[in-house]
C-alpha cells in the first residue's frame, strides 16, 4: 500500500515539475514571437501589398503598423489561452476607419487581417518541436487565432456597413437637394451640368418633370394597390424601376417632385396613385414646367382622378378647379333639380354620365350600367325634361360633363 502511494506521489510531483517545464517553455516561446513582431510586420505588409488588390491608395507605414497591431494582438491571445473578445480587437474599429479613407474595400481589409494570422500560424508551426508543442496544444491555439479572426471581422464589418449607410444617406440628400433646387430654376447651368453627368441624366434628351402626393389617396379602384406601409417615394421609385425607367425625387411636405428618364407603364401604377407629369423638356429648361405639372396634380387631386395625368389628359378639366363660381351655376342648373327625385335623381345622373363616358353611345352607355337601351333612353329624355336642357347641344354637354367633373356626380364609389 505504502509503494502504491509512494508511485501516485511521484507521478504528481513528475506531472506538475512537466507542467512547469512546459508553461516555462511556452513563455519563452510567446517571448521570441513578441520580439519577432516588427520583422514579420514587415513582411507581413509587403505581402499584403503585393498580392492583394484594393491597398493602391494605402500608406505602406500604415499597413505595417496595422500589421504589428494584429500580430501582437494575436500572440496575446495566444499566450492568454482563452476565447478573444470584442476588447482584444479594440483598434479594429479605427483601423477600419483609415482604411475606408484610403478607399480599401472590406473583403481586402479582411484578406490582410487573414494573411496576418496565417503569418503567424505558420511562426508557430515552424517553431513548435524547438519548443516542445504539442499537436493539440497547437490545434488550440489554431482555434483560438481563427475565432480571432470572427471577432475582428464582426467589429470591422459593423464599421463598414455602418460608413456605407452614413454615404448612401449623404449621397441620397445631396441628390435629393440637387433635384429640389432645379426644379424651382435655382441651378445654374454649370451645376445643372455637373448633377447631369454624377446622375446619368442626359441633357440633350427631353425628360419629365414628375409630381405626385407624398401619400397615396384613398383607392379608387380595387386594383394594384399600394403597399400599405411603402411610401410615396418607395412606390414610385419601384414602379418606374419595374417599367425600364429612372427616377430621382425630392420628398417635400405634400408632394414627390422628381426628374423621370425614360417611358413609364401607366397602367401598372397603383390604382390608389395619382401622378401629375409636365410637358417633355429638356433637363436646363425642365424648371419652366414645374408650374403646370404642380397644377396638373392639384386639378386631378381636386377631381378625384388617379393614375397617370397630364395637361393633354385632363384637357379642360384643369378649368374646372379654377372657376367655382362656373362650378355653382352648373350645380343649380343640372344637379339642384334633380334632389327632389332622390334616388331616381342619383339614377339620371348615373345615366347621363355613362352617356358622356361611351361617347354618346346610347347600347354601350346602357351595357356599361347595365339596363336596357330603352331604359337608358327614358332616363335621358328624364334629365332633360327637370333640368330643362338639350342632349344633343355642344354647350349643354361641355356644362354637364364640367359639373360632373366638378363634384363627382355619378362617379363609382
Amino acid at each position: 500500500m505504502a509503494g502504491t502511494v509512494d508511485a501516485t506521489v511521484d507521478a504528481t510531483v513528475d506531472a506538475t515539475v512537466d507542467a512547469t517545464v512546459d508553461e516555462g517553455r511556452w513563455r519563452e516561446l510567446f517571448a521570441r514571437l513578441e520580439d519577432e513582431v516588427g520583422d514579420m510586420s514587415l513582411e507581413t505588409a509587403e505581402e499584403i501589398l503585393a498580392t492583394i488588390p484594393g491597398y493602391d491608395g494605402a500608406a505602406r507605414e500604415n499597413i505595417v503598423s496595422t500589421a504589428h497591431q494584429n500580430l501582437s494582438m494575436s500572440t496575446r491571445v495566444i499566450a492568454r489561452g482563452s476565447e478573444p473578445t470584442a476588447e482584444d480587437v479594440r483598434h479594429a474599429g479605427q483601423t477600419a476607419l483609415e482604411r475606408i479613407g484610403e478607399g480599401v474595400p472590406l473583403g481586402s481589409l479582411l484578406s490582410g487581417f487573414r494573411l496576418s494570422m496565417r503569418r503567424i500560424q505558420r511562426r508557430l508551426l515552424t517553431l513548435a518541436p524547438e519548443y516542445g508543442i504539442p499537436a493539440d496544444r497547437l490545434l488550440d491555439w489554431s482555434t483560438l487565432l481563427w475565432t480571432l479572426g470572427d471577432v475582428f471581422s464582426t467589429c470591422v464589418t459593423a464599421v463598414y456597413r455602418d460608413h456605407e449607410i452614413a454615404r448612401t444617406v449623404a449621397d441620397s440628400t445631396r441628390r435629393a437637394e440637387w433635384v429640389s433646387r432645379l426644379v424651382t430654376g435655382d441651378l445654374a447651368e454649370a451645376e445643372i451640368l455637373r448633377g447631369a453627368a454624377l446622375y446619368r441624366i442626359p441633357t440633350g434628351t427631353p425628360v419629365h418633370l414628375l409630381v405626385a402626393p407624398s401619400a397615396p389617396s384613398t383607392p379608387s379602384a380595387p386594383s394594384a394597390p399600394s403597399a400599405p406601409d411603402a411610401g410615396a417615394d418607395t412606390i414610385l421609385h419601384r414602379w418606374a424601376t419595374a417599367t425600364g425607367a429612372r427616377l430621382l425625387t425630392t420628398v417635400q411636405a405634400r408632394t414627390v417632385t422628381g426628374i423621370l428618364v425614360g417611358d413609364v407603364d401607366a397602367a401598372s401604377l397603383p390604382s390608389d396613385m395619382t401622378v401629375a407629369l409636365g410637358r417633355p423638356a429638356v433637363l436646363t429648361d425642365l424648371h419652366r414646367t414645374f408650374v403646370g405639372a404642380d397644377r396638373v396634380l392639384r386639378a386631378a387631386v381636386e377631381l378625384g382622378l388617379s393614375g397617370v395625368v397630364d395637361e393633354e389628359t385632363l384637357s379642360w378639366r384643369m378649368a374646372v378647379t379654377a372657376s367655382s363660381e362656373t362650378t355653382d351655376l352648373l350645380v343649380r342648373r343640372y344637379l339642384d333639380p334633380l334632389r327632389e327625385a332622390r334616388a331616381f335623381g342619383e339614377e339620371l345622373v348615373d345615366s347621363v354620365r355613362a352617356y358622356l363616358d361611351n361617347r354618346l353611345n346610347v347600347r354601350a352607355a346602357a351595357a356599361c350600367i347595365p339596363v336596357h337601351v330603352n331604359t337608358l333612353r327614358y332616363r335621358l329624355h328624364r334629365f332633360e325634361e327637370l333640368t330643362g336642357c338639350d342632349l344633343g347641344e355642344v354647350d349643354t354637354l361641355v356644362e354637364v360633363a364640367w359639373v360632373m367633373a366638378a363634384t363627382g356626380a355619378g362617379r363609382p364609389d
